[in-house]
């Protein structure tokens, strides 16, 4: 039986891999996009796709390791934050991928491929063939199968367009925001201990509201 070939099957994998990090991340999206809906606008949540660049920097820092990079940690923080603040971090970050698997390819004819994401974070042309001539088929696999983080981030909101990270929101606040969220959804009985708890005074008054209309939809004790 004739097999396929090898380099094409991989590529195929690496392109479904890409695309089950999209999925992810739309998925993240859309639930933040439903917390904020049932928090009756108490909080923002906001979905960074690959928003997290330790994955990246730790990744990075295993191809770059032993190479005799000059301020190696300084261009591996420029090559994440370059990722994470681009449009498009999960491109850039496999073109990244790419461009690393070219040098490896290449290392035998002593050949450097078109790298421009590592040019523009600096790496000189010694810079790029040290980084050619230490790499392995395995650093550039594990490089490739690399999962990057989502980063959601919660804001709450403190007035018409002002809001403040939910870790510095009070513990009033924080109930309050949570509390919204579980009486603004149908599901199975609610056990809610001292719901009261925390509040801020000017609000105890609306979740009371929101639990009298949460009972016409769900056991709620």
């Amino acid at each position: 039986k004739a097999l396929g070939d090898p380099a094409a099957e991989l590529t195929g994998k690496w392109k479904e891999w890409i695309e089950l990090h999209r999925e992810r991340s739309e998925l993240i999206k859309v639930q933040c996009e439903r917390l904020q809906t049932l928090s009756g606008g108490a909080f923002r949540a906001q979905a960074k796709p690959c928003g997290d660049p330790e994955p990246i920097k730790r990744a990075l820092s295993k191809c770059f390791a032993g190479k005799n990079i000059k301020k190696a940690d300084e261009k591996i923080d420029a090559l994440a934050d370059a990722i994470v603040g681009s449009e498009d971090p999960l491109k850039m970050w496999f073109d990244l991928a790419g461009e690393l698997e070219s040098l490896f390819q290449l290392r035998e004819s002593k050949t450097l491929a078109d790298t421009p994401i590592l040019e523009k974070a600096l790496l000189s042309r010694q810079n790029r063939t040290s980084l050619q001539e230490g790499l392995t088929t395995e650093a550039v696999l594990e490089l490739k199968l690399t999962a990057l983080e989502d980063s959601p981030k919660f804001e709450f909101r403190t007035g018409p367009d002002r809001y403040i990270t939910f870790a510095q929101a009070s513990s009033g606040q924080q109930a309050t925001s949570l509390l919204k969220v579980l009486l603004n959804q149908d599901g199975p009985p609610l056990l809610i201990d001292q719901p009261e708890e925390d509040l801020d005074n000017e609000v105890i008054q609306e979740i009371a509201t929101d639990i009298w209309d949460t009972k016409s939809k769900r056991q709620l004790i």
